[in-house]
């Protein structure tokens, strides 16, 4: 008998001690969000004071230019000394204006820098406690079963019924919204999807966000056509009016590397050749990516949240940091 109550004390602090950690977690990954709301919205205010910064520098190159030309008229039609003299220290003045701009782009481009930097810091810290804390879940919703269910079995009921309430174990539900379910009208056959959802945003260093928006949008979502065929389709949409110069198209064969937050990476191909839907009134481009999953694929989608995927484009290939890390595996449910 007493080795037996021994037992439940054990199991029931053990379960104490749990419920301490994941607090812990929840604290730190709150904190964690702060921070990278916070050095999100000053990396915004430090680009905007660059691009004002950038503006002034630029005029100031375009008067120096005119001054300095100015200055070889005046000397060129032999002019009076007082009149050079005058013209070149309006030029001396120019340049002493410039290199005055120049140094405080130099030091707010170091702001960016570190600013980038912690934003990159806080996002890989978000991510690592997400994983931590669904793993930390998943072992103490284990263990609470063993000891309610197991050692006080009369109040299994009352332990499911409290465990269905606890957010912590059971979050709500992720919005599942149809945006079609029914005959495809080109393929003659039943298709499901649901609403694109954004998956990740871009915004280069020096590149001003354009109407509050970042440079590069991408929004996923899944399509499955009868059959069993499981299809990820990601809609990119870039801020560019001319991006073909950067990515070029979407390729047929082209790849999406998905990078796992354990380290492990899946591959996947493009279906379909993509040049990109130009609109030319807010100055966008829509690349449409379509990528087909197996059964391997999906299974692994649905295992693991992703630090980050590489879009291969035409031109090259580039890496995009994943904020939204459980989204695909949500999205995925769905179906």
């Amino acid at each position: 008998m007493r080795s037996f109550i021994f037992l439940i004390f054990l199991s029931v602090n053990a379960i104490h001690l749990w419920s301490q950690d994941i607090g812990d977690i929840e604290i730190e990954l709150s904190e964690a969000v702060s921070a990278w709301q916070n050095a999100a919205t000053e990396l915004d205010q430090a680009m905007v004071t660059l691009n004002d910064l950038q503006k002034k520098y630029d005029d100031m190159v375009r008067a120096r230019d005119w001054m300095e030309s100015n200055l070889e008229s005046r000397r060129a039609k032999k002019e009076s000394p007082k009149s050079i003299k005058k013209a070149k220290k309006v030029y001396v003045s120019g340049l002493k204006k410039e290199k005055q701009i120049a140094n405080q782009l130099k030091k707010q481009q170091k702001i960016i820098n570190k600013l980038t930097n912690d934003v990159e810091k806080y996002r890989q810290t978000i991510s690592k406690l997400t994983f931590q804390k669904n793993s930390m879940l998943k072992d103490g919703e284990r263990q609470s079963q063993k000891v309610y269910s197991g050692y006080f079995p009369r109040y299994k009921s009352f332990y499911h019924a409290k465990l269905e309430d606890n957010r912590m174990f059971n979050p709500p539900d992720f919005p599942c919204k149809k945006a079609f379910d029914g005959t495809d009208p080109v393929l003659n056959k039943h298709r499901i999807e649901y609403e694109e959802q954004l998956f990740f945003s871009h915004q280069p260093d020096l590149v001003p966000l354009i109407d509050g928006q970042p440079y590069l949008l991408c929004s996923s979502y899944f399509t499955l056509v009868e059959g069993g065929q499981y299809f990820l389709n990601l809609n990119i949409k870039i801020h560019s009016k001319n991006p073909r110069q950067s990515f070029g198209y979407l390729e047929r064969g082209s790849r999406l590397i998905i990078t796992f937050l354990d380290g492990e990476e899946l591959t996947l191909q493009n279906n379909v050749l993509h040049l990109g839907v130009i609109n030319r009134k807010k100055g966008t481009v829509l690349y449409r990516g379509q990528y087909s999953l197996n059964i391997y694929a999906q299974n692994k989608i649905k295992k693991q949240p992703i630090d980050k995927v590489r879009i291969e484009w035409s031109k090259g290939y580039d890496d995009y940091d994943i904020f939204y890390v459980d989204l695909l595996q949500n999205q995925l449910k769905c179906l």
